[in-house]
């Protein structure tokens, strides 16, 4: 079996450190056929949290052209395509704004849930989840699980994605802060229904 790998952030988002050069090394050395670049585009809310987890609009253009400058570079050692990670309620390029001429891919993702005029953001450590499901959903986490399949089954509405990112996201910190149980009925129903 082959070793691919298509959702690849960059230093422009604070998942990663390095250059976009050396995560290619890095792969040839591990053995991959190929790696799809896919950091966050841009957008405007949340601010204080976001500025480090997505790539700011400065950083646009030179994101397109130094990974295609990469794709011709290493294009005998190892496939490289670029991509981009959208989060749901951006709006950005989806709707206008950004050309996104030349991507082999966007992916789809929600970070944020939609509560009332209010962008939520619940990719956190377990504490700030356990915050949010306090706050927003009386303490209780499977309505929160519910709430977050529900919208994210709207996806689809907000642009034509190639790929549905980590749809299982609510579930990064249970071994921190079991919050509800993934093996329950409800929660299951609800994840499939997504």
């Amino acid at each position: 079996m082959k070793k691919k790998n298509y959702h690849t952030h960059t230093a422009r988002c604070m998942h990663a450190v390095g250059s976009d050069e050396e995560f290619i090394l890095a792969a040839i050395e591990a053995g991959y056929s190929l790696i799809g670049f896919s950091d966050h585009s841009p957008w405007h809310y949340d601010s204080d949290f976001v500025s480090h987890m997505r790539m700011h609009e400065s950083e646009f253009n030179e994101y397109y052209h130094s990974i295609k400058s990469l794709q011709e570079k290493y294009k005998n050692q190892i496939e490289i395509f670029l991509g981009l990670e959208f989060e749901m309620y951006s709006h950005i390029g989806l709707e206008g704004g950004m050309d996104l001429t030349g991507y082999d891919y966007i992916i789809g993702s929600s970070h944020y849930l939609k509560i009332g005029e209010k962008n939520v953001g619940f990719d956190r450590d377990a504490k700030t989840v356990k915050d949010v499901i306090d706050e927003h959903f009386g303490g209780d986490g499977l309505a929160f699980a519910k709430t977050y399949y529900e919208d994210f089954s709207k996806l689809y509405e907000y642009g034509k994605f190639d790929i549905v990112g980590h749809i299982d996201i609510i579930t990064k910190t249970l071994d921190q802060i079991p919050h509800f149980d993934p093996e329950n009925k409800e929660y299951l129903n609800a994840a499939f229904e997504c």
